[in-house]
């Protein structure tokens, strides 16, 4: 926490990719997670919540697809639960930060310094993560 963020390049199932330079001026969520784990599973639907709620405010949320055997399996799942938010594989970012457990979430800056992290998922744990965004966008550009 307090570091900005490597160099990454996360290409989206949607078939962009995702950078520092994409992301710069924005606060972003990323959440590194895969479809073998049950909490990040219940994570999900909290990320959807935060894409819908701050969207409108320049928030991006992002799966980040990591420890996945096939990438097919995660965009099924995407498709399966309609979630709206962008999800890419991020193994090489994951690595490069040497994440060892999901789910993982990190909050990242406007500059691109990560400000929060969040390991696993706990019940309400949505109010915590909206209120650390609302937190970041208060403050001046």
């Amino acid at each position: 926490m307090g570091d900005r963020l490597p160099n990454f390049a996360i290409p989206t199932f949607a078939g962009k990719t995702l950078t520092n330079a994409s992301l710069a001026g924005k606060v972003f969520v990323l959440d590194f997670w895969a479809t073998w784990c049950g909490p990040c599973k219940k994570l999900s639907p909290v990320m959807q919540g935060l894409h819908d709620r701050f969207q409108a405010q320049g928030v991006a949320v992002i799966g980040a697809n990591c420890s996945e055997q096939q990438i097919a399996f995660a965009k099924g799942y995407v498709k399966e639960h309609g979630y709206t938010f962008s999800f890419g594989d991020a193994d090489a970012l994951a690595k490069k930060l040497n994440v060892q457990g999901i789910p993982l979430v990190l909050i990242v800056d406007r500059k691109g310094v990560v400000r929060h992290i969040q390991e696993g998922y706990e019940e309400g744990c949505g109010k915590t993560l909206s209120a650390k965004i609302q937190a970041l966008l208060r403050e001046k550009r």
